[in-house]
């Protein structure tokens, strides 16, 4: 397999494109080897915490835009780039969410930063806004929750 693999989705601003984007990442994350595909579970939930964002806050209801995904997939890292054209979002102030109780949202940027080893947030130009997140694919690097099989 030639090195890096790239790959580039343009999607609509609605919650109905999520189901099928978050599908078609976990396709293009099979060209991961085998003992790295774990990590793939933990790319595609960031990435549907990043596009819903994108969605309900950068568009909002209604608001037709684009979202532009770029994935780079090298023999070290995953390279994610979700990228909107909304309301740009200031993301340093984003608090850590109250996890001693159940609340309905606000757990995006906090997964998104838990799941990735690298996240950068930036507004190109002032417009929109573009999150890159980097995870590295070794199988030493998956995240398993204390008790989940093969921790230990």
């Amino acid at each position: 397999m030639d090195w890096p693999q790239r790959f580039e989705k343009t999607l609509p601003s609605d919650l109905g494109a999520g189901a099928q984007a978050r599908a078609w990442l976990a396709d293009c994350l099979a060209c991961l080897p085998e003992e790295s595909r774990p990590v793939i579970p933990d790319v595609v939930l960031a990435f549907g915490e990043l596009f819903t964002n994108c969605v309900r806050h950068a568009y909002g209801p209604g608001v037709a835009g684009r979202v532009e995904v770029a994935l780079w997939v090298t023999p070290e890292e995953i390279a994610l780039s979700v990228q909107d054209y909304g309301r740009t979002m200031d993301t340093t102030h984003v608090a850590l969410p109250d996890l001693s109780r159940a609340n309905e949202g606000g757990y995006g940027i906090f997964l998104v930063r838990t799941l990735a080893d690298e996240v950068e947030f930036e507004a190109p130009g002032g417009i929109g806004n573009r999150v890159t997140l980097r995870r590295r694919h070794s199988p030493s690097s998956v995240f398993r929750p204390e008790g989940a099989a093969g921790s230990g």
